[in-house]
């Protein structure tokens, strides 16, 4: 072997003549491959006049006279007004000055270990390791990302995370133990979401944006411009929806529009309603929403005290379906008192009223002594009240639409 293996200097023979020659040309060799630097990797054409001891990585389209003989990714370097070739091994660095940046030989050519500039980094890891799937590692107790006040910039401060197309996810994931238990970004085939597991592996969604509409949905994605979805069976103390609030009152307000031509409204529809008959067919007496309101017991206990229940009170035709509303009250639990149905009947402890107005049990009339009776024309023909001192005793009066007459005689009072 007459030269060392890596850089290929040439070894002094015994008793060579003119050593000088040979150690020269080895100081030449090691002037240019230690620390070394280069001016361009992608520089072609071969410089008229380079500079002394300037040095080159020859991409495979180079071009020139003495450039033309050298092979593809060598190192070529200006000496003594001479171009000279240099092998690279594979774990050379060098840095290189048109792109500064610093690369590392390898199997697969030169790549870049670190840009100050634009060169990119394979991986990195802070206080960590870093792999592919994990290109970027950071093992610390906090984070900070600020506005630049250096270059400067505007101002702003934004995390921009950007997926191929609608297909896949861009989100943020919170962990513990490396097990996910909640997401938040845009989901496949989705819009904006808010998701939780239990398990890392099989995620809810507890609230989703339409990106398209800025429609809303709890449960689920929106329907409408705010929709609530529960996929679970519910127990007496659950809830999809829940405002609560410190103190003895809690709100959920709807607000109009500033139009007052237009207006807000709450609606709570069956899963059925627009496909009647999939999967099952509406029936008479199906409830299909309502309102509940509920006290809060001992034994930390919520005990439904009232309730505004629409159901379906006939026949099913189609997208006809008749719908009655009933009211309930009670103390611990609820019974119907009220019943309003499709016809317009209104049943006070019935729920089969028969007549506009059918009442299961006493009434009771408002009571006004004669002197204190509004006029006649101003209560309006059918009113009633009953009087106590009525010439012939108490008894019940009824206006004409002029005047007031007695139920049991029809005279005038």
């Amino acid at each position: 072997m007459d030269q060392t293996p890596r850089i290929g200097l040439s070894y002094l023979a015994a008793n060579q003549a003119m050593k000088h020659v040979t150690l020269n040309e080895s100081l030449r060799r090691l002037d240019a491959v230690v620390q070394l630097s280069v001016v361009s990797r992608s520089e072609a054409a071969q410089p008229a006049a380079p500079l002394a001891a300037t040095s080159y990585i020859l991409p495979s389209e180079k071009t020139g006279d003495d450039w033309d003989f050298m092979a593809d990714g060598a190192v070529a370097s200006f000496q003594d007004g001479a171009w000279i070739e240099i092998a690279p091994r594979e774990g050379w660095l060098a840095w290189i000055e048109d792109e500064a940046s610093l690369f590392v030989l390898t199997g697969e050519g030169w790549e870049a270990v670190q840009g100050t500039a634009s060169g990119p980094v394979e991986t990195l890891g802070i206080n960590s390791e870093a792999d592919i799937a994990n290109r970027l590692t950071v093992r610390s107790d906090a984070e900070l990302l600020t506005h630049d006040d250096v270059t400067p910039g505007t101002g702003d401060a934004r995390k921009i995370i950007n997926r191929a197309d609608d297909t896949r996810v861009a989100s943020v994931v919170f962990q513990t133990g490396f097990t996910g238990e909640a997401e938040f970004g845009l989901a496949a085939n989705g819009g904006f979401e808010l998701r939780t597991s239990d398990d890392g592996t099989s995620f809810d969604t507890a609230l989703s944006v339409d990106t398209a509409t800025a429609n809303v949905g709890v449960g689920g994605p929106p329907t409408g411009r705010l929709s609530v979805i529960d996929q679970t069976a519910a127990t007496n103390d659950q809830s999809t929806l829940s405002v609560v609030r410190d103190g003895y009152f809690a709100t959920a307000s709807l607000d109009t529009y500033a139009n007052p031509a237009t207006y807000s409204s709450f609606s709570i529809q069956k899963r059925a309603r627009g496909t009647l008959d999939v999967p099952l067919p509406v029936q008479s007496g199906d409830w299909c929403g309502g309102f509940s309101f509920r006290g809060f017991a001992a034994g930390d206990n919520w005990v439904q005290s009232a309730l505004v229940n629409a159901q379906v009170d006939g026949p099913v035709s189609g997208t006809d379906v008749p719908m009655s509303l009933g009211f309930w009250t009670g103390n611990g639990g609820v019974n119907e008192r009220v019943r309003i149905t499709s016809a317009g009947r209104v049943g006070i402890g019935t729920t089969s009223p028969s007549c506009a107005l059918h009442v299961a049990g006493a009434v009771r009339l408002g009571s006004a002594a004669i002197a204190s009776l509004p006029s006649a024309s101003d209560a309006g023909a059918g009113a009633l009240y009953f009087v106590p001192d009525l010439p012939a005793g108490a008894g019940v009066i009824f206006s004409d639409g002029t005047g007031w007459r007695s139920v049991t005689t029809g005279s005038l009072i």
